[in-house]
């Protein structure tokens, strides 16, 4: 698993990214709660309860 660290212009941590074997994202905030899933092959974000957010890659609008 690959983990991509998120920071603000600061270089407050806010954030992780981990990509899992499967090649599914999962978005994880500063204090490593799940926020929300996407999976490349189906190219669909969901929150962290599963529920569809949109398509593509939007997993960065869930931190906010």
């Amino acid at each position: 698993m690959q983990t991509q660290t998120l920071k603000d212009r600061h270089g407050h941590i806010t954030g992780f990214v981990e990509t899992r074997t499967d090649g599914v994202m999962v978005l994880k905030d500063e204090h490593r709660h799940i926020r929300g899933y996407y999976d490349p092959r189906s190219d669909q974000t969901k929150d962290a309860h599963m529920h569809l957010v949109g398509y593509g890659n939007t997993l960065l609008q869930l931190l906010g």
